[in-house]
């Protein structure tokens, strides 16, 4: 199943030139993600609480599993400036109905490497939790293992939408 897309990821170089692009890479979509969801919107207050932010991240497990939770996150840079971006619940996404289906679209969300290099990466993640305590929902694999150095930038524009 698929829940996140991510339309486009862009690594520029410190003057803005881009090193890498790719566009339309689609997510595993975690157990987690799915019970999170499902509780939320069908299930009420069963343990589930919409947050005020979401948070997108990046890390470089080997492999991203169905049944992988927070804890299974590894390396994800800690130094250089790097932190998960975050979205707020109320205002990070924005609704559009495409082709007979809906789906949230969130602005650029932007990571710089400050003062040193940080990677390899290889996935993207969202959740619930700013450290290993949330929801991990989806994570979207880098087709390429990547390291963002000094000044550098890595974009996402990231589609959240129901279907396979």
């Amino acid at each position: 199943m698929r829940l996140m897309t991510i339309e486009e990821v862009v690594h520029r170089d410190k003057d803005g030139n881009i090193l890498w692009s790719i566009d339309n890479l689609h997510n595993q979509f975690h157990t987690q993600g799915q019970e999170f969801i499902l509780k939320a919107v069908f299930a009420g207050s069963s343990g589930v609480t919409i947050p005020t932010t979401y948070y997108v991240g990046l890390d470089n497990r080997p492999v991203v599993n169905q049944a992988d939770i927070l804890a299974n996150i590894s390396g994800e840079p800690t130094t250089f400036g790097y932190v998960r971006q975050t979205l707020s619940s109320q205002t990070g996404f924005g609704a559009v109905f495409d082709m007979s289906n809906w789906k949230i679209i969130t602005a650029s969300l932007i990571f710089i490497a400050i003062g040193g290099s940080w990677g390899p990466v290889k996935n993207a993640f969202l959740t619930t939790g700013s450290g290993s305590q949330g929801f991990l929902i989806s994570t979207v694999p880098l087709p390429n293992v990547k390291t963002i150095n000094s000044g550098e930038t890595f974009s996402f524009k990231i589609n959240l939408a129901l279907g396979n």
